[in-house]
């Protein structure tokens, strides 16, 4: 912690001259004195604060401590606060409403509104000064390109005709044919990872994010979505995926969605597993089953794996951070502790199992090693 800023900003707040309601981001409420601008001014240049947007800061610890994800969504939040028109889309969008992604983006999307335009531009010129790259030897992050979309992919809603039109315009055209205009957008609270809110921001509504991602996202990177998608929201997400995919604008669209949709699973219960699957499926094996739960002779439930093949009797396991808790214990007997149950784990489960196989994010990150790992335990291809 910054002892210099928490002073500086704690005056100011007392003051009543940042605008409340969004966590560490730091801008000032209209109407502050010139005063108060320079300070902030003088943090930045002393590197005590990073610029996200022009006036929008944030403290520089603060920044470089985050996790990419949170990094993400602050600077999403700092671009909202100076641009409350924007409308985030495509990943973006389905980060701030938190579901699963393979990656953190490394742009931030906002949907156009003029048809066929696209641009992109930097958040800021300066986001550092000199004494921040000087106090930070380590590389400070640098902040997404912010892109301009447009696409057509949106999901509509029936509007009844004008009272005035009535039964005359139904009559005329039926009230199935009649033009669906589109959802509009959704408001939603961004969200650091441990709850701290960042302000309102207005992205696409889940519908059209369903539509967009499964259809324009390549395979792997869709399944891990709209499994987030169908394990939040598995009925409406259903009824949406039937009512709309027939607007897609094209058969390849809709061959893309229905493909990544009919794949889709609600039981994956995280981004790698749900990487993991579609991995598993693009190599060739066999599908494996999805969270089985194995017992000891006593009754006693030993595990519950990721992934299953009852063929050749091999459980396999994603190991993500935080997978057995070691990262959110300060304590290192706690660590200890923490591997030792997933060791005693491991033992227990291969008393009811042939083998036991384990990847993390860097194994998916190369395919390759993952292909070979399924190999080496003797996981099946498909038939041809």
């Amino acid at each position: 912690m910054d002892d210099v800023l928490e002073q500086r900003t704690a005056r100011l707040r007392a003051e009543g001259l940042l605008i409340p309601g969004h966590g560490p981001l730091l801008r000032l409420a209209d109407g502050a004195p010139k005063s108060a601008a320079n300070l902030l001014g003088k943090l930045w240049t002393t590197g005590r604060v990073a610029r996200l947007c022009p006036g929008v800061y944030i403290g520089l610890e603060r920044w470089a401590a985050m996790a990419p994800w949170d990094r993400y969504t602050a600077a999403c939040a700092a671009y909202a606060l100076t641009h409350p028109a924007a409308r985030f889309t495509g990943v973006t969008a389905a980060h701030l409403h938190g579901l699963p992604l393979a990656e953190t983006p490394r742009e931030i999307w906002l949907r156009s509104r003029v048809p066929g335009h696209r641009a992109k531009r930097a958040m800021t010129a300066s986001p550092f000064s000199d004494a921040a790259r000087g106090r930070h030897r380590q590389k400070l992050w640098a902040l997404p390109v912010v892109r301009w979309t447009w696409n057509g992919v949106e999901a509509p809603v029936k509007e009844k005709p004008r009272r005035w039109r009535g039964r005359l315009a139904l009559a005329a055209i039926g009230w199935n044919a009649w033009p669906a205009a589109p959802l509009a957008p959704a408001t939603v609270e961004a969200q650091l990872k441990d709850g701290t809110p960042l302000g309102a921001v207005t992205v696409d509504p889940l519908p059209t994010l369903q539509l967009l991602l499964g259809s324009t996202l390549p395979f792997r990177e869709a399944v891990v979505a709209l499994d987030g998608l169908h394990r939040r929201l598995p009925g409406p997400s259903q009824t949406w995926a039937e009512n709309h995919a027939h607007r897609l604008r094209s058969r390849a669209a809709m061959q893309r969605f229905t493909r990544a949709w009919s794949f889709s699973d609600a039981r994956a219960e995280s981004a790698g597993e749900s990487l993991a699957r579609a991995l598993i499926h693009e190599l060739g094996f066999v599908a494996p089953q999805l969270q089985r739960r194995f017992f000891a002779q006593d009754g006693r439930e030993v595990a519950r794996t990721d992934f299953w093949w009852e063929d050749v009797r091999v459980a396999g396991e994603f190991d993500g951070i935080g997978k057995y808790d070691v990262d959110l214990h300060a304590d290192p007997r706690d660590r200890r502790n923490s591997i030792n149950r997933e060791k005693q784990r491991d033992v227990e489960l291969r008393r009811v199992c042939r083998d036991v196989t384990h990847w993390t994010w860097a194994d998916l990150k190369d395919p390759r090693r993952l292909e070979a790992e399924l190999l080496r335990v003797g996981v099946p291809r498909r038939p041809a």
